[in-house]
């Protein structure tokens, strides 16, 4: 045999393995994206906001409707519920503040779901779902405990989804007739998909933690004993130390550091100030336990009546009892702005966690699924003419300052001497991989009656995440139709 024959015999032989190991991975690929079709991937951490008609409370207490907040993470689901109901006091109703908080499980029922879900990215998927929790409702001044069993029909979507409920509840009531001891209600909400799929938390091992810690604490008894004909009192001083010792391994679920971009709402509904309601952008960063936001917004932000302490010419920068007056609803309004904020934040329980326990040996520094970053940050406003809720609110604050030669020409004064303004701004927020409840506090330099507490609600996209699993997708298909 000639080398030239050899030589082709070479070619054959090389390529034709190629084409056996191609035709191998097509068909991997085509069993891999048959097995994502088929996929039942449930939303596996979220925030939900639901309302209801309060039907627990009887038909007279009914006062509008109770909103819901919950958190799902697995099949744990915490809830914290919040409304008001009448109460009868003489021949007048008075309203009365409720909450409840809720500890329970969702559990799937997988045989009975129906349609596909994969990567959180694609499909709809309905999931039969039944709820066990415990709860603890306050009314006023009373506590009522109980248990409630909640079947739900959830219909799950890319990124939300929405649930369906029917709570029975059972309750424990004393003295407090208002609430009911058995009551059924339908309750309808939105979930927010945290990513669960798409952002695939790993357990890693993040230290090695061994020391020793002591607490001292302190506490006071009296003791009254008669002495002769005079009876005296002392008091004993009495400290306890206890000391614990530990030495442990410890495991955290990280996502990984990453960059997100998403839309967030800012709201606050209270009668002592105007409705605030911004819409805007984010841009986020997330790495270990530290974090990163540049935030846009744009809309109303409400502002206050009047300071607890004016600023007058007696006392120009009052030191004492500062901040809006939360009793006077008469001249509340709103200024239109825009507004950039920068801001830096650090994940509060691992910051706790590093304070109380010595590590010896490290490990990972997990970027958490669920986080709670606490942080600071500044930036910059601009603050319109105000309008006021009411038409006759600015004549009226005209007058009482113009009477008042005392009265300094200042933003905390008056509404109208408000004018764009640097900003510093404090926030804690609850984070389930990628939706965000933000509590945020701001300090407007030029307007002071501006100066109320805020939630925004915001969506952190991982967006270089969600276009890799697009890509990876679009090329299953593409290796399919070959």
């Amino acid at each position: 045999m000639s080398m030239k024959q050899l030589w082709w015999m070479a070619l054959a032989l090389v390529f034709g393995a190629s084409a056996q190991n191609d035709s191998a991975n097509n068909e991997a690929i085509k069993e891999s994206y048959r097995k994502l079709l088929k996929s039942k991937e449930l939303i596996l951490g979220s925030l939900t906001w639901s309302v209801c008609k309060p039907a627990f409370l009887n038909t007279e207490n009914q006062l509008g409707h109770w909103d819901n907040y919950s958190y799902q993470n697995q099949w744990i689901d915490l809830g914290y519920n919040t409304g008001k109901a009448l109460a009868l006091n003489g021949n007048r109703k008075d309203t009365l503040a409720a909450q409840e908080f809720k500890l329970g499980l969702n559990i799937p029922i997988k045989k009975l779901m129906i349609g596909n879900r994969y990567q959180d990215l694609r499909g709809i998927l309905l999931v039969p779902n039944i709820g066990f929790a415990y709860t603890s409702m306050t009314l006023g001044s009373d506590k009522v405990r109980g248990f409630k069993l909640a079947p739900m029909a959830s219909l799950q979507f890319p990124f939300f989804g929405i649930d369906f409920k029917l709570n029975t509840d059972l309750r424990f009531p004393k003295a407090n007739t208002m609430i009911k001891g058995f009551a059924i209600y339908p309750e309808i909400g939105i979930r927010v998909d945290g990513l669960y799929n798409l952002m695939n938390p790993q357990s890693v091992y993040t230290g090695h933690y061994r020391g020793t810690n002591t607490n001292t604490s302190t506490r006071y008894e009296e003791k009254t004993y008669k002495d002769g004909s005079d009876w005296v009192t002392e008091t004993y001083k009495i400290t306890t130390t206890t000391v614990e010792n530990y030495d442990f391994d410890n495991y955290a679920m990280d996502v990984g550091p990453f960059v997100a971009i998403g839309p967030r709402y800012t709201f606050k509904n209270v009668p002592y100030s105007g409705p605030t309601s911004l819409v805007g952008l984010g841009y986020y960063l997330r790495a270990g336990l530290f974090g990163t936001d540049l935030l846009v917004d744009h809309g109303h932000i409400g502002f206050a009546s009047s300071a607890k302490t004016p600023q007058t010419i007696y006392s120009p920068d009052p030191k004492n009892n500062n901040g809006i007056y939360k009793k006077d609803y008469r001249f509340t309004g709103t200024y239109s702005t825009t507004r950039l904020t920068g801001r830096v934040g650090i994940e509060l329980m691992d910051l706790l966690f590093r304070m109380r326990y010595k590590q010896s040996k490290e490990g990972v520094t997990p970027t958490k699924f669920t986080r709670i970053m606490v942080g600071i940050g500044g930036g910059y406003a601009t603050i319109s003419q105000p309008h006021y809720n009411n038409s006759s609110s600015l004549a009226r604050v005209d007058s009482i300052f113009n009477h008042d030669f005392t009265l300094l020409s200042t933003s905390r004064n008056h509404a109208k001497f408000a004018s764009n303004t640097p900003f510093f701004t404090a926030f804690i927020s609850i984070e389930v991989g990628a939706a965000q409840v933000s509590f945020e506090m701001y300090r407007y330099k030029n307007a002071y009656l501006a100066n109320v507490g805020t939630v925004s609600l915001g969506y952190l996209l991982p967006y270089n995440r969600i276009l890799k699993k697009y890509k990876s997708i679009r090329h299953m298909k593409q290796t399919i139709r070959r």
